[in-house]
């Protein structure tokens, strides 16, 4: 559903594609943006989530993508270009917004509600500082998604 949302309200992976050629054989870097704004689907937010979708091959025929990129490409990749990509995803979103008509409209106080959740990571098993014990019953951070 995702890949189908992005392909016809956005031109997200083409313009991704277009604007950051990659060398001959290579996967597009549109395709590995496309598999990381999926991961979430997943419900989970980091970059190994893309294995999750990785042996699944409706994944790949939903996004539009020939191979699957592997997590370490998909880091690699957005590491790479995270400041250059912000533009294009941030005229996706407006993109998608305008498509879906889902304007963002104020309350009649002025202020906009905001969906906001948390994603707890589970760190119990490392010695990362500032950690606390979560909902879901494990030690972790849990990180405010807006």
């Amino acid at each position: 559903m995702a890949g189908w949302v992005l392909d016809r309200c956005t031109a997200l992976g083409k313009a991704l594609t277009r604007q950051f050629p990659t060398r001959t054989g290579a996967l597009p870097t549109g395709g590995v943006a496309l598999a990381y704004v999926a991961s979430p689907c997943t419900g989970r937010s980091d970059f190994v989530a893309v294995s999750t979708l990785e042996d699944k091959v409706l994944a790949s025929e939903s996004l539009g993508l020939q191979a699957f990129p592997s997590p370490d490409i998909v880091r690699q990749r957005l590491d790479e270009g995270v400041d250059l990509n912000l533009p294009y995803v941030q005229k996706a979103t407006d993109d998608l917004r305008r498509k879906r008509k889902s304007p963002i409209t104020a309350l009649s106080t002025g202020q906009v509600a905001l969906d906001v959740d948390v994603t707890p990571l589970d760190y119990s098993n490392t010695k990362k500082e500032g950690l606390g014990w979560t909902y879901q019953q494990f030690e972790g951070c849990a990180p405010i998604a807006a």
